[in-house]
């Protein structure tokens, strides 16, 4: 995962861990690195938290917010 200090990112493909970021579709901005396989993460709700990176992925890079939207099901 190529991510930056500053990057906004959303939840990944590996997700586990419930609704920290105030649900899918929501974003967050890059604060840190604790290592290279774990990130810290401050969301837009306030809520900081440490996630995945390497291996197993909590998160995407958005360029496009749209891109980050929750994926609306057909009935």
């Amino acid at each position: 995962m190529n991510i930056f200090v500053g990057a906004r990112v959303c939840r990944g493909r590996d997700w586990k861990w419930g609704r920290q970021d105030s649900g899918d579709g929501h974003l967050g901005t890059v604060r840190s690195f604790e290592s290279n396989e774990e990130v810290v993460i401050v969301w837009d709700n306030g809520t900081a938290a440490n996630y995945r990176c390497c291996g197993q992925f909590d998160l995407r890079f958005v360029r496009n917010f749209f891109l980050c939207k929750p994926r609306i099901q057909s009935l």
